[in-house]
Formats: C-alpha cells, structure tokens, sequence
C-alpha cells in the first residue's frame, strides 16, 4: 500500500493543521511501518526536512514548485496530479486541508478543521477566502473519505451536505506530546526568563486573526488590569491584528509581552507560568490551546464561541452550494462535549481575583466562566449533568478506514463517564 500526504502546511512554523500534519504522520509512521508513505512538499524557498526521513518507509519528495501556483491550478485543472510530482503511482492521496490531492486512480481524503471559511465576514487568508467556498462542495461530493477533528465539525457538515455523511469520520486529536513529557523547574524558569516573564500571567495562544478574536481578549484584561485583578497579559502567536493589539495596548497602558511564535518545545514552560488561558475565539473546530492548559494544570476561560450555539449552527453559503438545513441541535455553550473534555470539582471561583497570582493546585482545578479544568480524581461530578468521571485512562481513538485502509490512529488521555450513582 502506498499513501501520499500534502506536508505543504507544516513547512512553516506550524500552527493548527500544521501541527495536525505533523503529528499525523508522526503516528501513521510508526503504526504502519510496512506502508510506504510518500511526503509531498512543493516551495520555492521553503525545503522539507523531516525527523523520519531515514525510515525506509517514509520518502520525502521535495518540488521547487511555488505553493500559491498549485494551489491555484490544482482545484481548477486538477493538474499537475500527485503522482506525477512524486514520480510514483499510490492508492490513497491524503489533504490534511478542505480540498483534494488531484490524482489518477487513487481513493482521495480531505481533512475538514472547522466550516468558518464558509462565513462572508471570515476574514481569512486571501487563497483560502477565494478558493475554499467556492470549491468545497465538489471536493466534499468527491472525496472517498472525509476526517473532522471533532463531532462538532462532523455534525456541521452533516447538516450542510447530507448526502455525505456516511463518508464522514471523526477523528478527534489529543495532547500534544511535548506537554506529556516531564517539565523541570529549573528549565521552565529559564525558558520564561529568556522571555522576560515571571509567574502569573493571563495567556493567550492562537493566530491573532479574527476567528480567534484577540480583540475581545484584550478588553478582558483591560478590565481584570484596571481592577488590579490580573497580572501582565502575554500573547503568543502572529497574525494581522497585531497592529490592533498594539495600539489597544498603547490607548489603555496594558501591561502585555508579545511573545509572536514560540517554539513548541517551550510552550510547557510558557504554560507552567500562565494563571489562567483566554480562549476567546468566535469558532473552534477542536481547540488545541485547551488540551495543552489541562495537561499544564492552568485554568482556561473560553468564550461562548467555539462549539457554541453559533458556532454549531451550519454556517451561511453562497448560491454555488445547497442551501443547508438548520440545525435541529446546536450545541450550548457549555455542552456534554465540552465537559467531557474539561471536567473538574465543584468548587466555583469566586471572582477575577481567583487567578490574580502565581498558580499552585495540586488537586482538579475550579470552575471559571463555563470552562470546567481537568480533575486528577475519580469520582468527581459535572454540575448539571447525569455523569460523573469514573476514571482516567489513555485511550486509542478510532482507526478510520478508507477503502479498507486505517488512515488515522491518535491516542487522547481523556475522562471516561458513566452514570451517576
């Protein structure tokens, strides 16, 4: 069996599906050694370097093709197809984004993130916000199989085209590994001193576009700062509304580090120190950031975006795709899926003054907003729900088949429930 997948978004300092790349085949590798799997990346400036290119069933096929030209022609034409630019004939091409690998014979996979590009006020890059609600429709009708990183993707897309729900798998991420490793003290205290940080601090990870709404959590620590309630508020991510954020913290003197990228090796460390997380986004397909502060211990404050009632509602479309259906169950804010992956005690916090400090808890963390942070006991019950958590234990997610071929194989350190006795 031969399986090409699109490296293209990794190339950069990933973030998002970069990191979903990176960790997909990371895992694919070593579960399915006898599989010969080729790794395409095409870039006129940028070269592929991987950690498991001496494996001998990884290949890396470099092109010096400009990325914005195929990504151009590809949905157009569907030419130059895959295997041409890889030199070799394969049963499954595998996009890690919305649109297809063009191919000959091969079984296609798309891995569809989130629907907010579908939105008219998006706002996102200028080749997605042209190519991907245009095209997206017919490489839903066409793909083999279609991967959704939570249900509540799934179920979104289900609504908009049902005529390919049987071919939509859910395959949900899970911690990334370098927060399941031990962190020392000492290295983390160096880290946050690299970066001019001490402990305390309101954290927000995340593009700083308008899916991720910064702007809102910037009035957030405006209000905890002028309170005296919140420590420095330090931002780590790049994006177009830097601008903004810098002028927000000119106009009403917030204390703020702009950290831009960090290495994913020193985000634990980044984490450690970090009071609280701000999650502030409009919508969320998955939610990394949330998964990387439970495994770190830090409370987390997420909007009432991600998978809320907006959100989950199928978002609008143009007359070039089926009108979509309502929704006859948009999830809440603070939904049975939500709390299954943030469950905690039933002590809720008093106020903004609860994060004002250093963090140090070494039993589950308490309630904020209507996020829950992860309990370390059994036993330990979700307000307003029938379940209580029963146990923690790591977990194998799923192996999707594709034409009869496992295409994604993730683990997820997760809460297990059961009835409430």
């Amino acid at each position: 069996m031969r399986v090409v997948i699109d490296y293209r978004p990794a190339l950069r300092n990933p973030t998002g599906v970069g990191l979903y790349v990176r960790w997909l085949i990371e895992h694919m590798v070593e579960a399915y050694p006898e599989v010969q799997w080729y790794v395409f990346s095409s870039s006129w400036s940028d070269r592929l370097r991987l950690p498991w290119s001496d494996m001998p069933s990884v290949r890396a096929v470099d092109r010096r093709w400009p990325v914005r030209v195929l990504n151009y022609v590809w949905p157009r034409w569907g030419r130059p197809r895959i295997e041409t630019l890889i030199g070799a004939s394969v049963d499954i091409a595998h996009a890690p984004y919305p649109l297809p690998l063009p191919t000959r014979t091969a079984r296609t996979v798309i891995t569809v993130h989130d629907l907010w590009f579908l939105r008219p006020d998006a706002g996102t890059e200028a080749e997605i916000a042209r190519d991907y609600p245009r095209f997206f429709y017919t490489a839903c009708r066409r793909a083999d199989c279609i991967l959704t990183v939570s249900e509540t993707v799934a179920r979104q897309l289900g609504t908009l085209f049902p005529e390919v729900r049987d071919r939509i798998r859910v395959t949900p991420l899970g911690v990334p590994p370098e927060f399941l490793r031990p962190l020392s003290p000492d290295s983390a205290v160096q880290v946050r001193r690299a970066y001019g940080l001490s402990e305390g601090y309101v954290l927000f990870v995340g593009a700083l576009n308008r899916r991720k709404n910064p702007v809102l959590a910037a009035e957030v620590v405006r209000i905890l700062q002028s309170r005296g309630r919140a420590g420095p508020w330090v931002v780590v991510g790049q994006g177009p509304l830097e601008v903004d954020l810098r002028e927000r913290q000119r106009r009403y003197g917030l204390f703020v580090h702009f950290l831009g990228y960090v290495p994913r090796t020193r985000l634990p460390a980044i984490y450690d120190g970090a009071a609280l997380l701000l999650m502030t986004s409009h919508d969320e397909g998955f939610g990394i950031p949330l998964l990387e502060a439970m495994a770190s211990g830090v409370p987390s404050w997420p909007s009432a975006g991600g998978p809320s009632r907006r959100s989950s509602e199928t978002p609008p479309c143009s007359s070039k795709r089926p009108t979509p259906r309502p929704s006859p169950r948009p999830a809440s804010g603070s939904s049975p899926t939500q709390r299954s992956g943030r469950t905690g005690s039933s002590e809720a916090a008093s106020g903004p003054s609860t994060f004002a400090g250093p963090r140090r808890s070494a039993g589950p963390m308490r309630l904020i907003g209507k996020s829950w942070a992860i309990g370390n006991d059994a036993g330990c019950q979700v307000p307003g729900s029938r379940y209580q958590v029963i146990g923690i234990r790591t977990i194998s997610i799923l192996h999707t088949r594709c034409a009869g071929f496992p295409v994604a194989r993730l683990g997820l350190r997760c809460s297990v429930f059961g009835p409430r006795r």
